[in-house]
Protein backbone atom coordinates (compact mmCIF):
# COMPACT_ATOMS: atom_id res chain seq x y z
CA UNK A 1 0.00 0.00 0.00
CA UNK A 2 1.39 3.52 -1.00
CA UNK A 3 0.01 7.01 0.72
CA UNK A 4 1.25 10.35 -0.97
CA UNK A 5 0.21 13.82 0.06
CA UNK A 6 0.49 16.86 -1.76
CA UNK A 7 0.30 20.60 -0.83
CA UNK A 8 0.97 24.10 -1.78
CA UNK A 9 1.68 26.95 -0.40
CA UNK A 10 0.43 30.44 -2.02
CA UNK A 11 1.73 33.87 -1.06
CA UNK A 12 -1.46 36.16 -0.56
CA UNK A 13 -0.05 39.54 1.10
CA UNK A 14 2.00 40.34 3.93
CA UNK A 15 0.87 43.39 7.05
CA UNK A 16 3.67 44.44 9.75
CA UNK A 17 3.20 43.20 13.07
CA UNK A 18 4.66 45.48 15.98
CA UNK A 19 5.25 45.03 19.43
CA UNK A 20 5.91 41.35 19.00
CA UNK A 21 6.50 39.55 22.47
CA UNK A 22 10.00 38.45 22.30
CA UNK A 23 9.74 34.99 22.97
CA UNK A 24 8.35 34.24 20.03
CA UNK A 25 9.61 36.34 17.35
CA UNK A 26 10.98 34.80 14.47
CA UNK A 27 14.80 34.09 15.18
CA UNK A 28 16.93 35.87 12.02
CA UNK A 29 20.08 33.81 12.51
CA UNK A 30 20.84 30.22 12.19
CA UNK A 31 17.44 29.34 10.03
CA UNK A 32 17.82 25.85 9.72
CA UNK A 33 16.12 23.87 6.23
CA UNK A 34 15.79 20.11 5.45
CA UNK A 35 13.84 18.17 3.14
CA UNK A 36 10.60 15.34 4.19
CA UNK A 37 11.06 13.51 1.40
CA UNK A 38 11.96 10.08 2.06
CA UNK A 39 13.31 8.18 -1.06
CA UNK A 40 13.37 4.70 0.59
CA UNK A 41 11.86 2.77 3.55
CA UNK A 42 13.42 -0.31 3.98
CA UNK A 43 11.04 -2.16 6.33
CA UNK A 44 12.37 -3.70 9.85
CA UNK A 45 13.39 -7.72 9.12
CA UNK A 46 12.78 -10.05 12.21
CA UNK A 47 15.03 -12.71 13.75
CA UNK A 48 15.53 -15.30 12.02
CA UNK A 49 17.37 -19.13 12.49
CA UNK A 50 21.03 -18.22 11.20
CA UNK A 51 22.08 -22.22 10.86
CA UNK A 52 18.42 -23.08 9.14
CA UNK A 53 19.87 -20.22 6.77
CA UNK A 54 22.92 -21.16 6.30
CA UNK A 55 21.96 -24.47 5.44
CA UNK A 56 19.90 -22.76 2.61
CA UNK A 57 22.52 -21.11 1.20
CA UNK A 58 24.89 -23.70 1.26
CA UNK A 59 22.02 -25.65 -0.77
CA UNK A 60 21.79 -22.91 -3.30
CA UNK A 61 25.22 -22.50 -3.76
CA UNK A 62 25.65 -26.39 -4.54
CA UNK A 63 22.18 -26.18 -6.87
CA UNK A 64 24.79 -23.24 -8.66
CA UNK A 65 28.02 -25.38 -9.14
CA UNK A 66 26.29 -28.43 -10.07
CA UNK A 67 24.78 -26.64 -12.85
CA UNK A 68 26.07 -26.22 -17.01
CA UNK A 69 28.44 -23.43 -16.87
CA UNK A 70 26.65 -22.11 -19.98
CA UNK A 71 23.39 -21.65 -17.63
CA UNK A 72 20.04 -23.56 -17.38
CA UNK A 73 16.86 -22.96 -15.65
CA UNK A 74 17.37 -24.56 -12.65
CA UNK A 75 20.52 -22.21 -11.98
CA UNK A 76 18.10 -19.11 -12.43
CA UNK A 77 16.12 -20.65 -9.96
CA UNK A 78 18.69 -21.84 -7.12
CA UNK A 79 20.23 -18.05 -7.85
CA UNK A 80 17.04 -15.82 -7.17
CA UNK A 81 16.17 -18.45 -4.18
CA UNK A 82 19.78 -17.27 -2.89
CA UNK A 83 19.07 -13.72 -3.36
CA UNK A 84 15.54 -14.21 -1.67
CA UNK A 85 17.53 -15.75 1.32
CA UNK A 86 19.34 -12.59 1.66
CA UNK A 87 16.40 -9.86 1.23
CA UNK A 88 15.00 -11.45 4.14
CA UNK A 89 17.95 -11.32 7.00
CA UNK A 90 18.27 -8.32 8.96
CA UNK A 91 21.37 -6.94 8.75
CA UNK A 92 23.73 -8.52 11.67
CA UNK A 93 22.94 -11.92 10.03
CA UNK A 94 23.35 -9.96 6.31
CA UNK A 95 26.95 -9.38 7.73
CA UNK A 96 27.52 -12.39 9.08
CA UNK A 97 26.69 -14.44 5.82
CA UNK A 98 29.26 -11.93 4.06
CA UNK A 99 31.62 -12.20 6.73
CA UNK A 100 31.87 -15.91 5.77
CA UNK A 101 32.14 -16.11 2.27
CA UNK A 102 34.01 -12.97 1.72
CA UNK A 103 36.44 -13.08 4.65
CA UNK A 104 37.07 -16.52 5.67
CA UNK A 105 36.42 -19.12 2.90
CA UNK A 106 39.74 -20.31 1.78
CA UNK A 107 40.60 -20.15 -2.18
CA UNK A 108 39.20 -24.11 -2.58
CA UNK A 109 35.85 -22.72 -2.56
CA UNK A 110 37.01 -19.85 -4.53
CA UNK A 111 33.50 -20.38 -6.40
CA UNK A 112 31.29 -20.12 -3.45
CA UNK A 113 32.90 -16.47 -2.87
CA UNK A 114 32.15 -15.66 -6.30
CA UNK A 115 28.35 -16.48 -6.22
CA UNK A 116 28.07 -14.92 -3.10
CA UNK A 117 29.43 -12.05 -4.47
CA UNK A 118 26.81 -11.69 -7.09
CA UNK A 119 23.70 -12.56 -5.09
CA UNK A 120 25.15 -9.30 -2.91
CA UNK A 121 25.37 -7.59 -5.77
CA UNK A 122 22.09 -8.63 -7.06
CA UNK A 123 20.29 -6.84 -3.71
CA UNK A 124 21.49 -3.29 -4.51
CA UNK A 125 20.60 -2.25 -1.42
CA UNK A 126 22.49 0.40 0.82
CA UNK A 127 23.26 -1.88 4.04
CA UNK A 128 24.05 -4.93 0.97
CA UNK A 129 26.52 -2.13 -0.67
CA UNK A 130 27.93 -1.20 2.53
CA UNK A 131 28.88 -5.04 2.87
CA UNK A 132 30.50 -5.39 -0.17
CA UNK A 133 32.75 -1.82 0.23
CA UNK A 134 34.02 -3.05 3.50
CA UNK A 135 34.74 -6.46 2.66
CA UNK A 136 35.96 -6.40 -0.77
CA UNK A 137 37.14 -2.92 -1.92
CA UNK A 138 38.73 -1.84 1.84
CA UNK A 139 40.18 -5.46 2.62
CA UNK A 140 44.27 -4.99 3.30
CA UNK A 141 44.64 -7.19 -0.12
CA UNK A 142 42.40 -6.56 -2.48
CA UNK A 143 41.37 -9.49 -5.20
CA UNK A 144 41.08 -7.71 -8.49
CA UNK A 145 38.96 -10.63 -9.50
CA UNK A 146 36.25 -10.00 -7.15
CA UNK A 147 36.14 -6.43 -7.85
CA UNK A 148 36.30 -6.95 -11.82
CA UNK A 149 33.21 -9.32 -10.84
CA UNK A 150 31.54 -6.58 -9.23
CA UNK A 151 31.73 -4.23 -11.37
CA UNK A 152 28.94 -5.83 -13.30
CA UNK A 153 26.75 -5.23 -10.65
CA UNK A 154 27.93 -1.41 -10.98
CA UNK A 155 27.27 -0.99 -14.22
CA UNK A 156 24.05 -2.78 -14.23
CA UNK A 157 22.22 -0.70 -11.58
CA UNK A 158 20.20 2.00 -11.43
CA UNK A 159 21.67 4.15 -8.92
CA UNK A 160 24.96 5.13 -8.40
CA UNK A 161 27.19 2.71 -6.20
CA UNK A 162 27.66 3.46 -2.42
CA UNK A 163 30.12 5.96 -1.20
CA UNK A 164 32.69 3.78 -0.01
CA UNK A 165 32.53 2.09 -3.46
CA UNK A 166 32.49 4.99 -5.60
CA UNK A 167 35.53 6.43 -3.58
CA UNK A 168 37.64 3.38 -3.97
CA UNK A 169 36.68 2.88 -8.05
CA UNK A 170 38.11 6.93 -8.00
CA UNK A 171 41.16 5.82 -6.39
CA UNK A 172 41.81 2.49 -8.12
CA UNK A 173 41.46 5.63 -11.25
CA UNK A 174 43.00 8.12 -10.31
CA UNK A 175 45.35 7.56 -7.61
CA UNK A 176 47.27 4.30 -8.18
CA UNK A 177 50.08 5.12 -5.93
CA UNK A 178 48.17 4.20 -3.10
CA UNK A 179 48.22 0.68 -4.40
CA UNK A 180 50.68 -1.99 -5.24
CA UNK A 181 51.92 -2.00 -8.84
CA UNK A 182 50.55 -5.59 -9.26
CA UNK A 183 47.09 -4.61 -9.07
CA UNK A 184 47.63 -2.95 -12.53
CA UNK A 185 48.71 -5.99 -14.16
CA UNK A 186 45.86 -7.53 -15.70
CA UNK A 187 42.50 -5.52 -16.42
CA UNK A 188 41.43 -4.38 -13.45
CA UNK A 189 41.97 -0.55 -14.28
CA UNK A 190 40.25 -1.20 -17.57
CA UNK A 191 37.19 -2.12 -15.97
CA UNK A 192 36.64 -0.03 -13.16
CA UNK A 193 37.43 2.91 -15.72
CA UNK A 194 34.88 2.27 -17.77
CA UNK A 195 32.47 1.32 -15.04
CA UNK A 196 33.37 4.95 -13.48
CA UNK A 197 32.18 6.33 -16.25
CA UNK A 198 28.84 4.60 -16.17
CA UNK A 199 28.82 5.78 -12.49
CA UNK A 200 29.67 9.54 -13.38
CA UNK A 201 26.18 9.31 -15.64
CA UNK A 202 24.07 8.09 -12.93
CA UNK A 203 25.20 10.71 -10.65
CA UNK A 204 24.72 13.28 -13.37
CA UNK A 205 21.26 11.81 -13.89
CA UNK A 206 20.70 11.33 -10.16
CA UNK A 207 20.92 15.29 -9.58
CA UNK A 208 24.47 15.37 -8.76
CA UNK A 209 26.25 16.78 -11.54
CA UNK A 210 29.06 18.56 -10.04
CA UNK A 211 30.35 14.85 -8.80
CA UNK A 212 29.79 13.94 -12.12
CA UNK A 213 31.90 16.55 -13.87
CA UNK A 214 34.50 16.36 -11.13
CA UNK A 215 34.93 12.85 -12.27
CA UNK A 216 34.73 12.98 -15.67
CA UNK A 217 36.87 16.26 -16.11
CA UNK A 218 39.35 13.92 -14.46
CA UNK A 219 39.32 11.66 -17.34
CA UNK A 220 39.69 14.51 -19.50
CA UNK A 221 43.08 15.65 -18.13
CA UNK A 222 44.46 11.84 -18.31
CA UNK A 223 42.75 11.63 -22.16
CA UNK A 224 44.23 15.46 -23.57
CA UNK A 225 43.10 16.76 -26.28
CA UNK A 226 44.43 15.44 -29.49
CA UNK A 227 47.59 17.45 -30.91
CA UNK A 228 48.72 15.38 -34.08
CA UNK A 229 52.46 16.79 -34.08
CA UNK A 230 53.04 15.53 -30.78
CA UNK A 231 51.27 12.28 -31.42
CA UNK A 232 53.74 12.18 -34.85
CA UNK A 233 56.66 12.62 -32.73
CA UNK A 234 55.73 9.95 -30.22
CA UNK A 235 54.98 7.37 -32.40
CA UNK A 236 58.63 7.71 -34.10
CA UNK A 237 60.22 6.33 -31.40
CA UNK A 238 57.62 4.06 -30.01
CA UNK A 239 57.98 0.44 -29.49
CA UNK A 240 55.28 -1.88 -31.38
CA UNK A 241 54.53 -2.59 -27.58
CA UNK A 242 54.60 1.04 -26.58
CA UNK A 243 52.46 1.77 -29.56
CA UNK A 244 49.42 -0.65 -28.29
CA UNK A 245 50.10 0.47 -24.43
CA UNK A 246 49.23 3.71 -25.70
CA UNK A 247 46.45 2.97 -27.91
CA UNK A 248 44.89 0.86 -25.33
CA UNK A 249 45.10 3.45 -22.37
CA UNK A 250 43.56 6.32 -24.98
CA UNK A 251 40.49 3.47 -26.25
CA UNK A 252 39.68 2.94 -22.33
CA UNK A 253 39.21 6.60 -21.66
CA UNK A 254 37.50 7.37 -24.64
CA UNK A 255 34.99 4.82 -23.78
CA UNK A 256 34.59 6.07 -20.56
CA UNK A 257 33.84 9.34 -21.42
CA UNK A 258 31.34 7.63 -24.13
CA UNK A 259 29.69 6.26 -20.99
CA UNK A 260 28.89 9.05 -19.05
CA UNK A 261 28.10 11.25 -22.63
CA UNK A 262 28.74 14.25 -20.67
CA UNK A 263 28.92 17.46 -22.77
CA UNK A 264 32.05 19.07 -21.49
CA UNK A 265 34.25 15.85 -22.04
CA UNK A 266 32.58 15.70 -26.46
CA UNK A 267 35.46 18.04 -27.34
CA UNK A 268 38.18 15.79 -25.95
CA UNK A 269 36.32 12.88 -28.13
CA UNK A 270 36.14 14.59 -31.60
CA UNK A 271 39.44 15.68 -31.17
CA UNK A 272 40.89 11.94 -31.38
CA UNK A 273 38.58 10.95 -33.76
CA UNK A 274 41.68 12.61 -36.28
CA UNK A 275 42.88 11.51 -39.61
CA UNK A 276 46.52 11.55 -37.95
CA UNK A 277 45.22 8.90 -35.06
CA UNK A 278 45.77 5.48 -34.63
CA UNK A 279 42.35 3.61 -35.92
CA UNK A 280 41.78 2.03 -33.10
CA UNK A 281 41.90 5.03 -31.23
CA UNK A 282 39.67 6.73 -33.85
CA UNK A 283 36.97 3.86 -33.77
CA UNK A 284 36.32 4.40 -29.59
CA UNK A 285 36.57 7.85 -29.85
CA UNK A 286 33.44 7.00 -32.90
CA UNK A 287 31.85 4.85 -30.98
CA UNK A 288 32.34 7.31 -27.26
CA UNK A 289 29.93 9.58 -29.46
CA UNK A 290 26.74 7.02 -29.61
CA UNK A 291 25.25 8.21 -26.39
CA UNK A 292 25.58 11.90 -27.14
CA UNK A 293 21.94 12.86 -28.38
CA UNK A 294 22.86 15.97 -30.94
CA UNK A 295 22.60 16.73 -34.28
CA UNK A 296 26.42 18.21 -33.90
CA UNK A 297 27.18 14.42 -32.68
CA UNK A 298 25.20 12.98 -35.47
CA UNK A 299 26.91 14.93 -38.00
CA UNK A 300 30.47 14.38 -36.74
CA UNK A 301 29.78 10.57 -37.02
CA UNK A 302 28.28 10.94 -40.70
CA UNK A 303 31.48 12.95 -41.52
CA UNK A 304 33.58 10.54 -40.44
CA UNK A 305 31.63 7.77 -41.98
CA UNK A 306 32.22 8.52 -45.31
CA UNK A 307 35.83 10.77 -45.26
CA UNK A 308 38.16 8.44 -42.58
CA UNK A 309 41.33 7.01 -44.69
CA UNK A 310 40.56 3.65 -43.16
CA UNK A 311 37.89 1.50 -44.07
CA UNK A 312 37.70 -0.34 -40.78
CA UNK A 313 36.83 3.37 -38.79
CA UNK A 314 34.71 4.53 -41.98
CA UNK A 315 32.50 0.70 -41.20
CA UNK A 316 32.26 1.14 -37.38
CA UNK A 317 31.26 5.04 -37.78
CA UNK A 318 28.26 4.19 -40.64
CA UNK A 319 26.76 1.60 -37.84
CA UNK A 320 26.69 4.10 -35.19
CA UNK A 321 25.03 6.47 -37.13
CA UNK A 322 22.30 4.26 -38.09
CA UNK A 323 21.99 3.45 -34.62
CA UNK A 324 21.93 7.17 -33.61
CA UNK A 325 18.51 9.10 -32.44
CA UNK A 326 19.14 11.37 -34.99
CA UNK A 327 20.23 9.19 -37.90
CA UNK A 328 18.36 10.65 -41.38
CA UNK A 329 18.91 8.25 -44.52
CA UNK A 330 21.66 9.37 -46.78
CA UNK A 331 22.80 7.60 -49.68
CA UNK A 332 27.19 8.68 -50.30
Amino acid sequence: MTVSSKGELIFLTKHPVNNIDERIKRPLKSILSGSIHMSKYERKKPEVDVAGKMKEIEGNITCIKNEPTKGSPRLNECFMALVNILQVLPDKTLTFVAEHYFMKLNLRKRQSTVIMLDAYGSLTSQKSQEIVGKMIFLRTKLDPDLIVQYMIHVVGAHDPPHPIILKSMEDICFHPEKYPASLYVGILYDRVMLALGATARKLYDSGEIERAKNITSKINELVGFHDPWLYRQKRSIQTEIEEEDYDKKHVILLESLGNAAIDHSYEYIVSHINATNSPWIKRAGVHALRKYDSEMAAQEILKISYRDDSEEVRHEATLIYQAHPRYRYCNH
